[in-house]
């Protein structure tokens, strides 16, 4: 397994703009992401808006990218989704409630002052 180290990069942007710049090359590891590429039918047969990816390799040019494939874009989101939705998947109440106590936070004028309680 490839250890990244630094920042992991996700754009976004509709099938028309990435297409009005034919010379881009994504990073390697870079995800593109076309917001408005396509639907596939959900396990209800309902239609689920489900954007397209493509993952840059450092030397392709984003149009000779493939599309990841459509039935694990759509995977990806309802993995995304079950997660997401869970708030008590990685901290508990109780844990939260504890370091809550510990810190205030406020923005002045665009700064961030953090506070200890």
């Amino acid at each position: 397994m490839e250890q990244i180290n630094g920042r992991l990069r996700a754009t976004r942007d509709t099938t028309a703009n990435w297409n009005a710049h034919p010379a881009f090359r994504p990073e390697k590891g870079e995800i593109i992401i076309y917001t408005d590429h396509g639907t596939i039918s959900d396990e209800f047969g309902e239609n689920v808006n489900v954007p397209g990816i493509k993952i840059g390799d450092g030397d392709a040019y984003l149009i000779d990218l493939p599309f990841v494939n459509a039935d694990v874009r759509y995977q990806i989101l309802t993995e995304l989704r079950l997660h997401s939705g869970n708030t008590e998947i990685h901290v508990t109440s109780e844990e939260k409630e504890f370091w809550n106590n510990k810190l205030n936070c406020i923005v002045s004028n665009g700064n961030l002052i953090l506070n200890r309680l």
